[in-house]
């Protein structure tokens, strides 16, 4: 089926990466940053997701201490 489709087997089976990360963000503004950070160099994208631990990481802990 995925041949006569002309896609992957994973592409039938789980989805494309877009589709899975649509279903699971509904904020639109998000999604479409992380669709703009995946361009960006290797160096860049793993600044922004430091950026992202460490902000998590800061609210989680907001949040245990309140």
């Amino acid at each position: 089926m995925a041949t006569v489709l002309d896609m992957s087997l994973d592409e039938l089976v789980y989805g494309q990466q877009n589709e899975k990360a649509r279903l699971h963000l509904a904020d639109n503004e998000l999604l479409s940053l992380f669709n703009k950070t995946q361009q960006l160099p290797d160096d860049q994208k793993k600044t922004v997701v430091d950026l992202l631990s460490a902000f998590l990481l800061k609210s989680n802990l907001k949040q245990q201490l309140s």
